[in-house]
């Protein structure tokens, strides 16, 4: 029942986590992994929360909530929120730079993934997307090809935009 309950929905309504800034994506919780270790289910929880947010009461809600299951929260890592104001000049740098090479009028957003630039110092978590190209017919049956799916590709003018931003922004 906690399993069902805590996946409801990806939010945390249940749990009474639900939260949402409306600078980053809206927190998100759902159950990684569930696995049996002598005789007893563990799960995996990964929870994503707003930059802006704190783990301290979200973890206390989350204990209060799986206690009421007979669940207990442990091996707790908080990874926090990588988080840098559209206007710090690394940003604006990264985004000019995206607009001049791509054409477009784009502006930074931020999402809840996970990165490994929480771990350099003054590090910046920067990643491409381009618009689809509706004159290009993808090569690949629905739900393939795109980010994160089966098949996942590039375009060979998406791979080379790629790497013109990524080389002017280093070299600004």
């Amino acid at each position: 029942q906690f399993i069902a309950d805590i996946q409801s929905d990806f939010q945390g309504t249940k749990a009474g986590v639900a939260a949402d800034d409306k600078i980053s994506t809206p927190l998100t919780l759902v159950v990684g992994v569930a696995k049996t270790v002598e005789g007893r289910l563990n799960l995996s929880l990964n929870l994503r929360y707003p930059t802006t947010a704190t783990s301290q009461p979200i973890i206390e809600k989350l204990e209060a909530f799986a206690k009421d299951y007979g669940y207990s929260l442990t091996d707790i890592n908080d990874s926090k929120p990588l988080y840098y104001a559209p206007d710090h000049p690394a940003i604006v740098t990264l985004v000019n730079t995206f607009n001049q090479v791509t054409g477009l009028n784009a502006k930074p957003k931020v999402i809840g993934g996970g990165t490994y630039a929480r771990a350099i110092p003054r590090a910046v978590s920067f990643g491409v997307e381009f618009p689809e190209d509706s004159n290009t017919p993808s090569p690949y049956p629905e739900g393939h090809g795109g980010a994160h799916q089966p098949d996942e590709a590039w375009s060979m003018k998406a791979l080379n935009d790629c790497l013109r931003i990524y080389v002017q922004t280093i070299l600004r």
